[in-house]
């Protein structure tokens, strides 16, 4: 279980200050980082703006610690969860425990059947991990106060 690998969304986590900036309920969440993309030449990286992040179907999420320093405690660390970089989980345990907990209730519940998949955003300062079925992702250049007040329409 538990295989990290490295997910493509069209931009990374800015190494110095990530910056992420969370919003939720229920159902949603949202969040916006300052993102960078591969440079021409393909091994630097440069400034993008920030990256605007919907889950529409949230099942649950973790945010914080590990930092960038701390990460070699995380669990997923030896499975692929190395660096400043979006990754997916695959065989996820934690998806796993989620579907454990609900049977108690709703014995039938079968998260793989719904779709659910693990993503977790490594960010300078914190971890964030998601359990959904999906990401929608955006660019902005928009002043985070701007991009603050469209994340919190959209809740």
């Amino acid at each position: 279980m538990d295989t990290v690998v490295e997910y493509d969304i069209g931009c990374f986590p800015e190494l110095a200050v990530s910056g992420p900036v969370l919003m939720a309920d229920d159902e949603r969440l949202v969040f916006s980082f300052n993102a960078t993309r591969l440079a021409a030449d393909g091994h630097h990286r440069e400034d993008a703006g920030r990256a605007v992040v919907r889950v529409p179907s949230c099942l649950t999420f973790k945010f914080g610690h590990p930092n960038d320093e701390a990460r070699p405690g995380h669990p997923l660390y030896a499975r692929g969860f190395v660096g400043t970089a979006v990754y997916e989980v695959l065989g996820s345990s934690w998806a796993a425990e989620q579907a454990r907990q609900n049977r108690v209730k709703f014995p039938d519940f079968d998260l793989l059947s719904l779709g659910i998949r693990h993503f977790l955003f490594a960010f300078h300062e914190s971890t964030l991990e998601v359990l959904c079925r999906g990401l929608e992702v955006s660019m902005s250049a928009e002043p985070l106060s701007a991009e603050i007040s469209r994340m919190r329409s959209w809740l």
